[in-house]
């Protein structure tokens, strides 16, 4: 029997600070990598064996392929995806179409990686034929795919020569003064991560995934990602060896409403991170950040649980107008520690953002007043939960030592009260509603 995946209390308390460390890190996505391998034994349990058979003779020569392919976020939403279809349908041919298309790309991807040979005839899906991690190129109709000797042929091209192909592309930047994508030279990490806009497993967000994009629009992503990386290279480099180490994908997202939100991570694809082009690489910086703070807790969740099913219990968070359960709170507080920490870092300097400072202030008192949302709640929380929102607020603490010009934080908790306010007045209206039907 598989040994479960635990979070000692040490390393629990590190990673309530809104850091955790490398290994702490590792240890938190090895537990997805297992998800993820569970789950795709799952799907192959519901297919004929001819259908995994090429599958299971790949990862019998060449195991360390099919583990390096659990790394894969979307790998992981894919395979979730299938095993969501098959779960609810049943043997229903579109739901078994789906997973014999999914498994057989997979098999394709696995086999290119591993040098093995596999012959298999895929299915488009929506006038697509898609290989995660690779990319994807338009058909008509099923395709017969050959791979051997560590190349795929199509008709007899090269993947690179199939009319319409759209490669998986990678962003590659380094800490130091340069202002290019590259290794850099400043010694930090390197950030090294797939920019995936071809993916059919990419719509994961409430924000729809852009389209393919040009090179010089790929490009000009390249030059905002490695400005925002050599900030936190430069500013965080806790933070930047903790991304280093698990952020695996980056996925571009269609410009949305002014009022919507312009980043997401989604639970079935920890370690990918949806996000539109940043007005700024300090702005860049602070959405990696965020986001994968988001991912750090939803893979902790999955070791740890954090706090007991609540259906009734809703709570202030200063960064929503509706009443948050207590997992999307301890979500907000979490990602919203990174982001505190983040401005602090960048506000010394009016040259990386004129609002740093103001922004530090702000989102400093909204976790404040998030966590006080929790005094009282210790019946909602497990023990773990408990010793995780003790740590939360002991790290908020710290942040609250750090100076700030005068006038800001009086701003800030006077934005607080604001949007209490606005809360309680919504509520009220809610309900009065519900009372005159």
């Amino acid at each position: 029997m598989p040994t479960p995946f635990t979070v000692p209390d040490p390393m629990l308390d590190a990673l309530a600070t809104g850091y955790g460390g490398e290994a702490a890190v590792r240890r938190l996505f090895d537990g997805q990598r297992s998800r993820r391998r569970l789950l795709l034994t799952l799907v192959s349990r519901e297919l004929p064996p001819s259908a995994v058979r090429d599958l299971h003779d790949v990862e019998a020569a060449a195991p360390h392929v099919i583990a390096d392919l659990m790394n894969e976020p979307l790998v992981g939403a894919g395979t979730m995806r299938i095993a969501r279809q098959l779960a609810q349908h049943g043997t229903d041919p579109a739901a078994l179409a789906a997973a014999h298309r999914y498994v057989a790309a997979l098999t394709v991807v696995a086999a290119l990686r591993s040098g093995l040979g596999v012959r298999l005839t895929i299915a488009p899906s929506g006038g697509w034929l898609s290989l995660p991690t690779l990319g994807r190129f338009p058909a008509a109709g099923p395709v017969l795919v050959e791979v051997g000797g560590g190349t795929a042929l199509v008709g007899g091209r090269a993947l690179t020569e199939v009319p319409g192909w759209q490669p998986v592309r990678r962003i590659r930047v380094g800490a130091g003064p340069d202002t290019g994508p590259g290794p850099g030279s400043g010694g930090g990490p390197t950030l090294d991560v797939a920019f995936d806009d071809v993916e059919e497993a990419r719509q994961l967000f409430h924000i729809a995934a852009a389209g393919h994009l040009a090179a010089l629009d790929h490009r000009r992503w390249e030059r905002m990602l490695g400005s925002a990386w050599r900030l936190v290279t430069d500013r965080l480099p806790d933070r930047a060896t903790e991304l280093a180490a698990e952020l695996r994908t980056l996925i571009p997202l269609a410009r949305p409403e002014p009022r919507a939100a312009r980043s997401g991570t989604a639970h079935d694809a920890v370690g990918a991170i949806g996000l539109d082009f940043a007005t700024s690489p300090a702005d860049c910086a602070v959405t990696l950040i965020h986001e994968f703070q988001h991912s750090k807790l939803a893979a902790l969740t999955e070791m740890t649980a954090l706090h007991h099913p609540s259906d009734d219990a809703r709570f202030f968070a200063p960064w929503r107008e509706d009443p948050r359960p207590i997992g999307a709170l301890l979500q907000g507080i979490y990602a919203f520690l990174g982001v505190a920490d983040a401005w602090r870092a960048f506000a010394g300097d009016p040259a990386v953002h004129a609002d740093a400072a103001r922004l530090f202030a702000g989102t400093r008192a909204e976790i404040r007043a998030a966590a006080q949302s929790l005094v009282g709640a210790d019946d909602l929380l497990t023990p773990a939960g408990q010793r995780f929102a003790a740590g939360l607020d002991r790290a908020i603490t710290d942040l609250e030592a750090v100076p700030v010009p005068a006038g800001l934080a009086d701003q800030a908790d006077a934005g607080i009260a604001r949007k209490r306010q606005a809360w309680v007045d919504r509520g009220q209206r809610l309900r009065a509603r519900r009372v005159l039907g």
